[in-house]
């Protein structure tokens, strides 16, 4: 849907501006974190279409639940983790001081949630949203390839 990957990459130029051209991006309000909520639902809209999609193939017997739970993992994996780990892992090597204390977080795709316990930001403050992306896919796809059609309407 080449529409909504254009809305994409506006939101993703609205967390870029917020973050380079402070204070001016922000003037109308925090540009960067409507971004990224944008870019939330669009992902969940689009996540959830792929899904859905899935559980018709899974109904039509063209694909089994294992099948299509590698299928959706596995494009995540590839689509996600190699940036991810490069820059945890690189940001560690260059710096151990300071990004060590929140390596076994970030490592885990839980930095978000160390935030929250520690009440501030973190060494990779920006790695949240990942966060909750990952936490999403643990349960999103297991909820909507399982539950019955019925429960879980279109």
């Amino acid at each position: 849907m080449p529409e909504l990957d254009g809305l994409r990459a506006l939101a993703v130029l609205a967390v870029l501006a917020s973050h380079w051209l402070l204070p001016f991006a922000n003037l109308f309000g925090h540009v960067g974190l409507a971004g990224v909520y944008v870019f939330f639902v669009l992902s969940g809209f689009l996540i959830t279409r792929l899904l859905v999609t899935a559980r018709d193939e899974i109904a039509l017997g063209r694909l089994g639940l294992g099948a299509a739970l590698g299928r959706f993992f596995g494009r995540r994996v590839l689509r996600i983790f190699p940036a991810y780990y490069l820059t945890v892992v690189g940001s560690y090597l260059l710096s151990p001081d300071v990004f060590g204390r929140d390596l076994p977080w970030n490592l885990a795709y839980l930095g978000n949630m160390r935030a929250v316990m520690l009440g501030k930001t973190t060494s990779i403050n920006h790695l949240w949203s990942l966060g909750v992306e990952e936490q999403f896919y643990l349960g999103w796809p297991f909820l909507v390839l399982l539950v019955p059609a019925a429960v879980l309407p279109r």
